[in-house]
């Protein structure tokens, strides 16, 4: 949900600058909207096959260790 609302920014801002970051006439341009556009379908592709195991290496990688109790007790 945040790659797309990134995506989404991005496209807004450079049209908001009038085209000056990414231009939209420019065929150089066009093609770095459908890199854009192919590397974020591709990234929701990938976490939403790939999900669970990215959501156990982030809850590994970032869990409290407190020596297995409960922080529900405070």
């Amino acid at each position: 949900m945040i790659t797309i609302a990134r995506l989404i920014s991005v496209f807004v801002t450079s049209y908001s600058f009038n085209g000056n970051i990414i231009p939209y006439d420019t065929w150089w341009g066009l093609l770095i909207w459908a890199i854009i556009f192919v590397m974020t379908a591709a990234l929701c592709y990938y976490v939403y096959k790939h999900g669970d195991k990215i959501e156990k290496f982030f809850k590994k990688r970032f869990s409290r260790k407190n020596g297995g109790k409960d922080d529900t007790s405070r």
